[in-house]
């Protein structure tokens, strides 16, 4: 998901450079990386890229994604869950926010795989004890993530289905979003490590 406004950062942060590139390829390069790990282990599985910003999706494009425009960005976040569940009919859904630069692929490889293997309908990871995005949904969830609508993102939907969802847990380092110009100061020395 690649359509945030960027409000409380004050600019578009996607398209912002950060240690020498925009925010969102660190994100989009770990996927894709993730992703190949996951085949490995004979899962299928296709990135979707839902975001207003030409420029992003051509870059994605180009790297083997599927891309499609939010002309609805201004609602929230509902809007690219809505996009990317429409896309197709899959198995399940994950749903991955594009500003978490620090998120790792092998980190990526085994939220997916351990969900997989654990038979649960839902999967999310949790940090310092909160559960929240990454998270993928059995399809048996389409419908109710296509009736998400404003900036509530599918958290209502983990905590209504809690006693069914595969917890990973990750480090709150991989994490942290840069959602502010501060943020972006804290986590831009460890981008810089990567």
């Amino acid at each position: 998901m690649a359509s945030g406004q960027g409000r409380r950062f004050g600019r578009n942060k996607l398209l912002t450079p950060f240690a020498g590139r925009p925010l969102y390829q660190y994100g989009f390069l770990q996927l894709r990386e993730g992703m190949e790990s996951v085949r490995q282990e004979n899962i299928g599985c296709d990135i979707v890229v839902v975001s207003p910003y030409e420029e992003l999706r051509h870059w994605c494009r180009v790297r083997g994604a599927q891309v499609y425009p939010n002309d609805a960005s201004q609602e929230g976040i509902a809007a690219s869950i809505r996009i990317g569940t429409a896309t197709r009919d899959s198995d399940a859904y994950g749903f991955f926010v594009a500003d978490r630069p620090l998120l790792q692929a092998q980190t990526i490889a085994s939220f997916l795989t351990g969900y997989v293997r654990s038979g649960q309908p839902v999967g999310a990871m949790r940090a310092s004890g909160i559960i929240g995005n990454p998270a993928v949904f059995r399809s048996t969830f389409r419908q109710e993530l296509m009736s998400l609508r404003g900036d509530c993102g599918a958290g209502v939907l983990l905590k209504k289905y809690g006693k069914q969802c595969w917890v990973y847990d990750a480090s709150e380092t991989e994490l942290s979003d840069i959602d502010t110009v501060a943020d972006a100061r804290v986590l831009l020395p460890l981008m810089n490590k990567k």
